[in-house]
């Protein structure tokens, strides 16, 4: 795999690769804005450019040769479609045609946004666990599911054999360090298996699963139960995990996941493969820079209403240039014990990238999200910036149907396109 940056003036140009895929495509750019040393520009910072008018909404051309491949593409758990923007983009930077075979989420909102965006051909506003039914069997001390039992339902199975790439992003809650109640024997973590049967059961050639990094120390041991799944299915499963920190990739935060990327392939990627695909991230202050039209629809572009107490507390960071909240001014719930809540009622630091935003990112209380300049909570349109989203990406706010909250847990529980980006040409070299 990989990604190379040119100019040749009035053009950035990136010739891509991944696999037996290949292909060229180019955006306007004035070389004499790039700053320049020792008369050429590197490609780190030509690729930190290319980043940049993307999340300004700036769509590449893109190089349509005769014969154009397609490639057929169901994605699970799809939310609002953060892996599969980022997979779309990998395809067709390697001149491969995207088909968005069918999407499923249990958000209608979320996968209304999905819909816009993607166009897929049909879409399944379902829990994944009435898609796809199973018997368990025990092997060992384990139970597996049995692959002779499965059930796919008539949106499935209709694909199966037809399917190139599987992609799904099954519920992280039950392995996030946030939750303190269910933390790794959540019964939502089963949902992993569900994902991984259901591309099993499809024939998919590669598939794609994504969760937190902590879901390898789920006490149901999803990813080991799906690794024995995957084996005894025929993918090669040598390789195939690896933990990416989104700002590695030129995301503004410093998000981590897992992923599980499978096939039935001879080939195999390794990390340093990914790492060819490292650029620069753009900063929280440099995020911004790329938003436009900031001044229409007040559900996306306005801050959240905050109690007095956490107003007094987002001014004292902002006039006193401070970034962590001293105990003094926190709540009793911090102030009277010892604590390690040093980024909760936190300020962003505007020259470092964001932290991770998680579906609380509204609430100066649930995290560092105090906005880096102004003594103010996020609005919705910055954390989707922060998440990674460029302006083109349509979030429906001219229809309304969408709440301040509804765009909060779709944003904060999406995968930054960025590492989609990532995965997708890794999922694209192996076929």
């Amino acid at each position: 795999m990989t990604v190379d940056y040119d100019l040749a003036d009035p053009l950035l140009i990136r010739d891509a690769s991944a696999g037996r895929f290949t292909s060229r495509s180019w955006m306007p750019f004035r070389q004499a804005l790039v700053p320049a040393e020792n008369g050429a520009p590197r490609r780190g910072e030509l690729a930190r450019i290319w980043n940049l008018l993307q999340l300004e909404g700036k769509r590449p051309s893109l190089y349509r040769g005769k014969g154009r491949i397609g490639l057929n593409v169901v994605d699970l758990f799809c939310g609002c479609g953060g892996l599969s923007i980022g997979v779309k983009q990998a395809m067709e930077a390697v001149g491969v045609r995207p088909v968005f075979a069918l999407a499923a989420d249990l958000s209608r909102s979320a996968l209304d946004v999905y819909a816009k965006n993607l166009r897929p051909l049909r879409t399944a506003c379902e829990n994944v666990e009435n898609l796809v039914d199973y018997r368990l069997r025990t092997d060992g001390d384990r139970s597996l599911p049995d692959m002779e039992s499965v059930y796919l339902s008539r949106d499935l199975s209709i694909l199966a054999g037809d399917i190139d790439v599987f992609l799904a992003g099954p519920p992280c809650e039950g392995n996030s360090n946030l939750n303190n109640r269910t933390r790794r024997i959540d019964s939502r973590n089963e949902l992993y298996l569900d994902a991984v049967v259901a591309g099993i059961a499809l024939g998919a050639k590669v598939m794609v699963i994504e969760n937190v990094p902590a879901v390898k120390r789920s006490k149901q041991n999803v990813v080991a139960r799906a690794l024995s799944l995957l084996g005894s299915a025929g993918y090669r499963i040598d390789n195939n995990e690896f933990t990416l920190t989104a700002s590695d990739y030129g995301t503004p935060q410093e998000r981590r996941r897992h992923f599980l990327i499978a096939a039935k392939s001879e080939q195999s990627i390794m990390m340093s493969d990914l790492r060819r695909l490292q650029i620069p991230a753009p900063t929280a202050s440099d995020a911004q820079t790329t938003m436009t039209n900031v001044d229409i629809d007040k559900t996306v572009n306005s801050k959240s209403h905050i109690s007095p107490e956490n107003e007094k507390r987002v001014q004292f960071l902002v006039e006193r240039e401070e970034y962590d909240l001293p105990d003094d001014e926190r709540p009793d719930c911090h102030r009277l014990k010892n604590h390690n809540y040093l980024s909760v009622y936190g300020r962003m630091r505007p020259n470092q990238v964001a932290p991770t935003i998680t579906t609380g990112f509204l609430s100066p209380g649930r995290g560092r999200f105090t906005h880096p300049s102004e003594p103010r909570s996020l609005t919705p349109h910055e954390g989707a910036k922060l998440q990674g989203f460029g302006e083109d990406f349509d979030w429906l706010r001219r229809t309304g149907t969408v709440t301040r909250s509804g765009y909060a847990n779709m944003i904060g529980s999406a995968v930054p396109p960025q590492l989609g980006f990532v995965v997708g040409m890794g999922a694209v070299s192996l076929l």
